[in-house]
């Protein structure tokens, strides 16, 4: 089944990707398989931010990797706009599809100038004159609000959040279709997460730029997202407007979710895990349903079908609860 559809033209469609890794445990241990994703679909369109998330562990990386063709999946197909992404040179894979990566301090060439780091990708990529790359530059660098004083300065002598505004110019220099958003706040401090959230919301206003951002920060999703995809153990549960899955969430696991989080509000105590047990090995997947094993309401059906998806106002879900739970939620 596929997901609800958005306004606006497609430009990332995930069909039915799954995908599948062979791992051995110790030097002599025998392989087993590890489902990293099952049968995974969505669609991105022109202007959105789609929030991806899930616990460690669930496979977002591993979608994220597939969706950049870096890796390819057993079934299934990625495309960008009309093309598949299997069948693009790598060169033009890169121009279309740019990363934001979660570490600054990691991401950036020590031994380059900010200037230099920002324009690499018009000298490999031989895009115009160096007159012309030059004032590309320095445009991308007003646009991420980095002074033109640090040009020539290097990675070490800036702050975080500067570090990371020279990462996002990086990305943006090529125009791409999209940009993939790894936890792009999560290395910095807290004074500054917010100041680099909204650089993104307002470049995406003056790009016209569209976000896959990959988080598990639910006050980031609040903050940023116009639809929100839900993993659990390399499946998406649950996809829809980010008004419908925080405020009426549909699986019970988007309900843990967000029962777990943590409030600013000083006069609120810390929550209560929402999660019962640990999150299962992928390597011994439960049976039908996956999330069964730490699920309130599981019954019989729940721990030998897996759900079929379905459609509940708008909101994409695979769970045999579903309309209770949604029910049961609603006049709580």
């Amino acid at each position: 089944m596929e997901l609800p559809k958005t306004p606006g033209d497609r430009v990332l469609t995930v069909d039915s990707v799954s995908c599948t890794f062979s791992v051995r445990r110790g030097l002599f241990g025998k392989r087993k398989s590890l489902k990293a994703l099952d049968t995974v679909n969505l669609d991105i369109r022109k202007g959105e931010v789609l929030a991806l998330v899930g616990e460690s562990g669930c496979g977002k990386t591993t979608l994220s990797r597939t969706i950049m063709g870096l890796q390819q999946p057993d079934t299934g197909s990625v495309s960008l706009g009309q093309h598949e992404i299997s069948t693009l040179p790598a060169g033009q894979r890169a121009r279309m599809i740019q990363p934001i990566f979660q570490d600054p301090y990691s991401s950036l060439n020590p031994r380059k100038t900010i200037g230099d780091i920002i324009g690499r990708p018009l000298v490999v990529n031989r895009i115009g004159s160096k007159s012309e790359q030059l004032a590309k530059v320095h445009k991308m660098m007003e646009h991420v609000g980095l002074p033109r004083r640090v040009f020539n300065s290097y990675p070490d002598q800036l702050s975080g959040g500067q570090r990371q505004r020279a990462a996002i110019g990086r990305a943006l220099i090529m125009d791409p279709e999209i940009v993939i958003c790894d936890e792009p706040t999560s290395a910095l401090d807290v004074s500054v997460q917010a100041q680099i959230l909204n650089l993104l919301l307002d470049l995406r206003d003056e790009l016209d730029l569209t976000y896959l951002f990959v988080t598990h920060d639910l006050s980031v999703v609040q903050h940023m997202a116009d639809r929100v995809a839900v993993m659990y153990l390399g499946e998406i549960v649950e996809c829809g407007d980010r008004s419908q899955v925080l405020s009426n969430p549909k699986h019970p696991y988007t309900s843990a979710l967000l029962d777990s989080a943590l409030s600013i509000s000083p006069d609120l105590s810390v929550p209560a895990p929402g999660l019962s047990g640990e999150f299962p090995n992928p390597m011994n997947r439960p049976s039908g349903c996956p999330f069964h094993p730490r699920c309130p309401m599981a019954e019989q059906q729940c721990r030998e079908e897996v759900p079929k998806p379905e459609i509940i106002d708008t909101t994409f879900v695979k769970c045999w609860k579903a309309r209770t739970f949604s029910h049961q939620a609603k006049h709580h």
